[in-house]
């Protein structure tokens, strides 16, 4: 339960309040989060070493993608650093639907095969982060 969360509500047909935000119920006095898909998502901070190598990386991973659900969500744009220190300058975040979909996308044979030109065009750090849909 979620006690706090601020809803917006209105009037449904029978006249009983009706949650603005999908998937929030009313139980017990109390509005809920109920049947939330959990999305995942995929963040990768770079700093590109070889721009040619890199590039090909790029044209090949979006293939890899679609498979598994997967979409650019942010792909290289602008950054402002707004607290503390970035280390690299590139950020890239991708959204799939469910954790096992980005955990089967990287695992694939299929992005297996252009991965090592990320790794040898670039160093950074990767990591996988759950997420509400």
């Amino acid at each position: 339960m979620c006690r706090g969360m601020r809803v917006l509500l209105w009037t449904g047909a029978a006249g009983a309040p009706v949650a603005l935000l999908h998937g929030i119920e009313q139980s017990s006095g109390w509005w809920t989060r109920k049947g939330l898909a959990m999305k995942a998502y995929v963040i990768a901070a770079e700093t590109i070493k070889d721009q040619a190598m890199f590039d090909a990386y790029r044209k090949e991973v979006v293939a890899t993608l679609a498979p598994f659900g997967g979409q650019f969500i942010v792909r290289g744009g602008n950054m402002t650093i707004l607290e503390g220190e970035w280390p690299h300058p590139r950020l890239v975040i991708l959204e799939f639907p469910s954790r096992a979909a980005a955990e089967g996308w990287y695992r694939s044979a299929e992005y297996q095969k252009v991965i090592s030109l990320r790794l040898k065009s670039s160093v950074g750090n990767l990591i996988i982060v759950d997420g509400f849909a």
